[in-house]
């Protein structure tokens, strides 16, 4: 008698195997996307709609100093620091240790600084790319 488990048995074991590099790599690949995303978010200035605008005196200061007029960019260091970590085979972290990374993106009332979300949307605007890779990996992880 042949049961389901003759043939399904040897292709789980398969895919067990060949699993964590297959998702390994899917997550590599989403945390490339997101990062991308965070950068070019703010270089493009593709969120500012939703952000309030600079001061008049950080203007002035940035006009006086020929720091770049863009939001969120002076030098180009901020977007440029964001970075990719692998912490084991499963877990990727995105983001950046500079110190107003935080206050960017959330604001900091008693500094009277508005929230400049560009983490959150780009992460919202990865999820099209990241359920797709996921999608490829379980095809070719049951091939």
């Amino acid at each position: 008698m042949m049961s389901v488990t003759d043939s399904f048995g040897p292709m789980l074991a398969r895919a067990i195997s060949k699993g964590s590099k297959v998702l390994e790599k899917a997550q590599a690949q989403n945390a490339a996307v997101v990062q991308s995303n965070i950068i070019k978010g703010i270089r493009s200035q593709k969120y500012v709609t939703n952000w309030p605008s600079l001061s008049e005196a950080t203007k002035k200061r940035k006009r006086k100093l020929r720091l770049s007029p863009l939001t969120l960019v002076a030098h180009g260091d901020y977007s440029s620091s964001f970075e990719t970590r692998k912490h084991d085979n499963t877990t990727y972290e995105v983001g950046t240790n500079r110190p107003d990374a935080r206050r960017h993106e959330f604001g900091f009332e008693a500094g009277g600084e508005p929230e400049r979300p560009h983490v959150r949307p780009a992460l919202k605007d990865s999820a099209e790319q990241i359920k797709e890779n996921y999608v490829r990996a379980v095809s070719e992880i049951f091939e």
